[in-house]
């Protein structure tokens, strides 16, 4: 009697197993497509946790590393390095020597031939540079006129960012006085300007001076008064004219 049991279960079994085998063999796409699913199952790599660096959306700091050791570097310095009221050593050793002048004018002022300038007068006073006078770039080979407004004439933003750069480091400003004719003067005061710059230069290149001041005046185009066509730089402070 098991063995008729167990016979029957047997055949019961064998009966399953065929009918599936059929199935299978009667749909091969399903077939397939079990398999594929199988296989694409083994290969899916498990998810690794990760902590969140957010490097994909920081942008590189290589510039900015850059920006702030440049002003490191220069913070260090001395504040007249280069600058107004600084040697004439400091000054050469930034900019190189003088050029030869032309014209008949040529032995009145002291020209540098800076880089971003049409040119560069720097004029010293017992071994100090009392003052800078700069001219707004023009094409090379073009003379420079102020006849026109040209393209290459400084904005006003621009131009107050460009005289800071030859000012003392630790130069405080007052408000730009815009009610001058035909420019804008800015007066300054620096400590070091103070200290360091003999009482002789002032007294030479002012007759009422302000020892530790300095100014600066932009020189607007009297067709186009948001354009700057050069900027002069110096110890001296101008009264308004009246």
């Amino acid at each position: 009697m098991l063995r008729t049991i167990a016979l029957v279960a047997l055949l019961i079994l064998i009966g399953a197993w065929t009918s599936d085998t059929r199935a299978n063999r009667s749909n091969p796409l399903a077939t397939a497509q079990a398999v594929q699913t199988s296989i694409a199952a083994s290969r899916t790599p498990t998810p690794v946790a990760t902590a969140n660096t957010g490097a994909s959306e920081r942008p590189s700091t290589d510039s900015a590393i850059d920006d702030a050791v440049a002003d490191e570097t220069e913070a260090a310095r001395h504040p007249l390095d280069a600058r107004l009221g600084g040697t004439v050593e400091s000054w050469q050793a930034e900019f190189g020597p003088p050029i030869e002048g032309e014209g008949e004018h040529a032995d009145l002022f002291t020209e540098y031939d800076i880089p971003g300038y049409s040119g560069i007068y720097a004029d010293e006073h017992l071994g100090r540079i009392e003052s800078i006078h700069l001219f707004a770039p023009r094409p090379a080979g073009e003379e420079w006129s102020n006849d026109e407004p040209h393209p290459m004439d400084w904005t006003i933003s621009e131009a107050h960012k460009l005289a800071k750069q030859f000012l003392p480091r630790d130069a405080q400003y007052g408000e730009p006085d815009e009610e001058r004719i035909s420019g804008i003067m800015t007066e300054c005061y620096s400590d070091s300007l103070a200290v360091e710059v003999p009482v002789e230069v002032y007294d030479d290149v002012d007759n009422t001076p302000v020892y530790g001041g300095c100014s600066y005046w932009l020189d607007l185009h009297l067709d186009d008064e948001s354009k700057v066509t050069n900027i002069i730089i110096q110890l001296q402070i101008e009264e308004p004219l009246t």
